[in-house]
Order: C-alpha cells, then structure tokens, then sequence
C-alpha cells in the first residue's frame, strides 16, 4: 500500500514506475552508415508543413543535418510548428540563453528502431545529446502515460502513429523538448514531492554541490518518505531548538544538523551516473556515498513477470529495484537531471553512523500495519 500511496503526488505516476522495455548500449554509438536510397527522414520532414519550423532550425546546424541524411536507423521525435510557437512565446520570458544545437541533438534517437509499441510507459531513450555532466553519456529521455496518451519527460506528448522514412521514422511531439536541468533545480520544480529532500539539501548548504558535480546518482526521498521518520526525528534534523550549539567553520551547528548533512550525504554517490537499465544489466551494483557508505543494489526478477521484453530488450517491468538486504527498494527509477540520474527510495537511507534520537518510525509503521 505504501509503494503506490506515496507516490500518488508525483502526476499520479505510481502505476508506471517501473515500466519499460530499455534501450541498451547500442543505441548510444555515434550516427552513422551508408548513404539510403528513397525518402530520408529529412525529406518526410521538408515535405509535411506541420515540421518547417522544425526543418528552419535542423537546417542552420549543418553538421546535424548532414549526420540525418548519413545516418542509419534513426528515430526523430518532431516538434509541430505550433509547439515551436509556445516554446519562443517561453523563451522570450526566460533570462537563460537557448542552446539550439543541444535542444535538436535531444529529440534525435540515433541508431535506434522505435515504433510506437516500444513507447511503454518508462521506457528510457538515449538521444544523441552527449553531456560531460553525464559522464560523457547520453542524456534520455523517458516515457510516461496518462489515460492511454504517450508523453516524453512530461512535458510534450507524441501525436499519432510514426512516420516511416527509407533512414528511420519520425513521431510528431507537441512540445519542444528542452534537455533536463540540474538536480537542484529539478527537485525544486516537483515541490509537492520533494520540497523536504530540496530543504534538507539548502539546509545541509550542498546545494551548489549536488547541482555542479558531475556524474551523479541521486536517492531523494519523497516527502512521505521524510514524514515516516516521524515529527520529533523532523524536529531534530531540521531545527536546533532544544539542542547544543557549538561553532563549526566559523558558524554554530547542533548535533542535528550534522546528522541532516550526513542524510543528505548518503543520497548522493558521484562514482557512476546508474540508470535503471544499468541496474539491470549489472544486476547487482555497490554505489559509494558522499558519507562513505557503500549502497548496495540488486535488480530482482518479479515473480510472475513473463518477460516482457521486446527485440531481446530487457524490461524494467520484470524487475524489483532491492537495496541493502531489503532494507528498501526504489520506488520510482530515472527522474532525469543533467548531471544526474533520480531516483526515489521508499524510505530515507539513515547512514550506520546516524543514530535518530526518537527511533526509527518507519519500522514502527511497517510493524503496526
């Protein structure tokens, strides 16, 4: 009951955490192969007038539109010219400057056959924007569902079948895809789900840490998670009323805060960006933390799955995330940063050398239900 409760906030999303055919490592190789005979992908999109907004721009980058015409297989999710329309409309608000490169690179799945049976809900694509924040890998993009409709990272949804080229096919979006943001920054943009996780990182003064290292995997817990710790351990992290103060690079700490900051520490582990499809091929994987703990993570198979993956794919569908002995599994898998894979566990991962003054109130729930 807990595993779909919680999650409930997050757009009503709990039905399809963990449910996705993954798209494995050869989709990350660079575009490339032999010229094709017949219409290209570039020739479906200059022919349909619903992409020239689209066309407009992939034609400025030149390197990028010669690398479509020589590709292989090849999927393009198109943006229409009215998405185009609101994404300037937003722009034209924004202070931050626009890279247009980046947002094209983003909507290209290179080496890549997708048809729209392969849209599960999250199902995790690499695209062809390589990011060094990312390790030098390949941002994604992740699908979602909402009463049968197909959307990309929530924000644009994919309008009817796709269209076939002689070099791939194309899926026309709604909405320009615009790559992920920062941890800090993406945290911040799901209040109703991770205001506390956001809070004890402000508080823990690693914001401007966790949102300029490189290659990270995150485990923020939900604010269900944080409130099953109980009101009094809350109290305890998160204010120094009633708690000895002492001075500590050159400002007052109580004890409290210290144990927040190595919570908060324990979330973070800056050795590899794990996302849930490198969970599965490893099968078990060991993450180191910024508190020096070791977070283990093994990928079960669910009983009663068939295996359902597609093309020899595995399917996240068919797995449950463990971590420790069981101590608590992730709940919701690659909610995408750009420097950084997401995920939510289902309880907040308390270090061995944090001891909670009012008990573990997690326990004592799971206990009386």
């Amino acid at each position: 009951m807990r595993a779909t409760t919680f999650l409930l906030p997050l757009l009503g999303l709990a039905r399809v955490a963990l449910s996705a055919p993954s798209f494995v490592s050869q989709y990350e190789l660079d575009a490339g192969g032999a010229l094709r005979s017949g219409d290209s992908i570039l020739d479906r999109l200059r022919e349909d007038k619903r992409f020239s907004c689209f066309v407009e721009h992939l034609e400025k980058e030149k390197g990028l539109r010669d690398d479509l015409e020589r590709s292989g297989q090849t999927t393009l999710f198109a943006p229409t010219n009215e998405a185009f329309r609101r994404a300037k409309k937003e722009w034209e608000l924004s202070e931050k400057d626009i890279d247009m490169k980046s947002i094209l690179q983003y909507h290209i799945a290179p080496e890549s056959k997708i048809t729209s049976d392969c849209l599960h809900a999250g199902a995790l694509i690499p695209t062809g924007l390589r990011l060094k924040t990312l390790g030098d890998r390949h941002q994604r993009l992740r699908v979602f569902k909402f009463a049968d409709r197909t959307w990309l990272n929530m924000m644009s949804q994919v309008m009817g079948s796709e269209v076939e080229a002689s070099n791939g096919r194309i899926f026309a979006v709604d909405g320009v895809l615009v790559p992920p943001s920062n941890v800090g920054e993406m945290l911040s943009a799901f209040p109703t789900m991770f205001s506390t996780s956001a809070l004890a990182i402000e508080h823990s003064g690693l914001r401007n840490d966790i949102s300029r290292k490189n290659g990270l995997t995150v485990f923020a817990p939900s604010n269900n998670a944080w409130k099953a710790l109980g009101l009094a351990n809350l109290k305890y992290l998160f204010s120094c009323m009633g708690q000895e103060m002492k001075e500590r690079s050159d400002k007052m700490e109580c004890r409290g805060s210290k144990d927040l900051r190595r919570i908060v520490e324990n979330m973070i582990s800056d050795k590899t960006v794990a996302y849930s499809t490198d969970m599965m091929h490893e099968q078990k994987m060991s993450l180191k933390t910024w508190a020096g703990e070791t977070i283990e993570i093994q990928s079960k198979e669910r009983k009663g799955r068939r295996g359902s993956g597609s093309g020899g794919h595995q399917d996240v569908r068919d797995y449950n995330f463990v971590i420790g002995n069981g101590d608590a599994t992730i709940q919701f898998t690659d909610l995408l940063a750009s420097n950084a894979a997401i995920h939510i566990p289902s309880r907040v991962l308390v270090p061995e050398n944090v001891r909670l003054p009012h008990g573990d109130r997690m326990m004592e729930m799971e206990m009386e239900m």
